[in-house]
C-alpha cells in the first residue's frame, strides 16, 4: 500500500537552547555547533547517547529563523522511500538528519543519504547529522558514505548522569507548569526507563493525562499512567 510521504517533522516547542540542560564539558560542543551554522563549513556530525542530541538539533532550527532549515528524524522516516523523502532538499540552507544510526544496513537509505551529502556539498549548503554512535563506529555498509561521515566537524555530547536527568525532568516539568514532587520523580526513576527520550515522552503523557482527568500528579496517578 502506498504510504503518504511525511513533511519535515514539527519541532518540539520545548527543544530550545534556553530549555537545554547539558554537562559543563558539552558546552564547547554547543558553541562549536552554533559557530558552524554561521560559517562556511559544510558538514557537522553530533553524537551521543542519552545526552540530548535530538533536543540540540531542533534547537538549532529554533535559534536560526532567518535560515531555511529542515529537521528529519530518520527513526520516523525510514519506513518511507528514501529517495522521495530526501528529494528537493538541494536548496535548503541547512539539512538536519537525526538518528542516522537507524539507516545502517538499509541500502536504499544509505545510498539516498550519500547522494544528498554530495548534492548539498556541491551546492555549498550545510548538512548536520545526529547519531547515538560515533562516526567511526557507525555500522554503515556503504563504504563511500561511511567515509563521508568521518569528514568535517565531529563532536559528542557527554551522556547525562542520573542526577542530570533528574534535573532535566524537573526543568521540563516546570516549563510545562507541572507540580511534581521529589517523591514522584524518584518513583519514576525507580520504575521507568532512564533513557532521556523515553523520560520526556512519559512526562508529556503525564501532562496530558493530568489535564484530561484534572488530577494532581501523585505516585498512584503515575502508576495509572505507566
Amino acid at each position: 500500500m502506498f504510504k503518504q510521504l511525511p513533511l519535515p517533522m514539527p519541532l518540539s516547542a520545548e527543544a530550545t537552547f534556553e530549555n537545554l540542560y547539558i554537562s559543563e564539558s558539552s558546552a564547547l560542543t554547543i558553541s562549536a555547533l552554533k559557530s558552524f551554522i554561521q560559517q562556511d563549513e559544510r558538514f557537522f556530525y553530533l553524537w551521543g547517547e542519552g545526552s540530548g542530541v535530538s533536543h540540540v538539533l531542533q534547537a538549532i532550527q529554533h535559534d536560526n529563523p532567518q535560515l531555511n532549515i529542515v529537521y528529519f528524524p530518520l527513526r520516523d522516516m525510514i519506513q518511507y522511500p528514501a529517495a522521495d523523502v530526501l528529494a528537493g532538499l538541494d536548496t535548503i540552507d541547512v539539512v538536519i538528519l537525526d538518528d542516522v544510526q537507524c539507516i545502517c544496513g538499509v541500502t536504499e537509505w544509505e545510498l539516498a543519504v550519500f547522494h544528498l551529502y554530495n548534492r548539498l556539498r556541491d551546492g555549498q549548503k550545510q548538512l548536520v547529522i545526529g547519531s547515538q554512535i560515533a562516526p567511526r563506529e557507525l555500522g554503515i555498509s556503504l563504504a563511500d558514505l561511511h567515509s563521508r561521515l568521518q569528514w568535517g566537524m565531529s563532536y559528542s555530547l557527554e551522556a547525562l548522569s542520573d542526577e542530570d536527568k533528574r534535573k532535566v525532568l524537573i526543568l521540563r516539568s516546570q516549563n510545562l507548569g507541572l507540580r511534581i514532587s521529589d517523591d514522584v520523580i524518584q518513583f519514576i526513576f525507580n520504575h521507568y526507563s532512564r533513557d532521556l527520550r523515553q523520560l520526556m515522552t512519559l512526562l508529556h503523557k503525564i501532562d496530558s493525562a493530568s489535564l484530561s482527568e484534572q488530577r494532581h500528579i501523585t505516585i498512584p496517578f503515575v502508576k495509572q499512567v505507566l
